[in-house]
């Protein structure tokens, strides 16, 4: 029996194309995890402490540190969940606010005029510990 090669193309093209349709078969299978943004941030305060580690270059700012619990808030046009923190010494005195995402530490920002108002702190000893 005799292989006939003209139909060697015809083949090879069929079989490409059904890979290629069972890859994108699979693709759309995997489904894309969703991330739910407003998860509660548990460990926060450690979370915070590791991150001001690196943020801090003045150390005298750890002492009398105050940080405030998690509390959803708007934060630009989406509500997330913050934490105020309070530095009372050292240069880089002042309020901040840690933003978070999906539970995580997403970003700490110098806090606008009003925006810790009411804001129940309590000492931050994680921080001073971190040094």
């Amino acid at each position: 029996m005799r292989f006939d090669l003209r139909y060697l193309r015809p083949i090879g093209l069929g079989a490409l194309a059904c890979i290629a349709v069972a890859g994108c078969d699979t693709f759309d299978q995997k489904k894309k995890e969703v991330i739910d943004p407003n998860v509660f941030p548990t460990d926060y305060k450690s979370k915070i402490a590791v991150f001001m580690k690196t943020y801090l270059t003045d150390r005298t700012s750890y002492l009398g540190a105050a940080i405030s619990s998690p509390v959803l808030k708007a934060f630009g046009a989406d509500n997330r969940y913050v934490v105020c923190v309070r530095l009372v010494s050292g240069s880089q005195a002042g309020e901040k606010i840690a933003v978070f995402f999906g539970g995580q530490l997403n970003q700490l920002v110098e806090a606008s005029p009003g925006s810790c108002a009411g804001a129940q702190y309590e000492p931050f000893r994680e921080l001073e510990q971190v040094r």
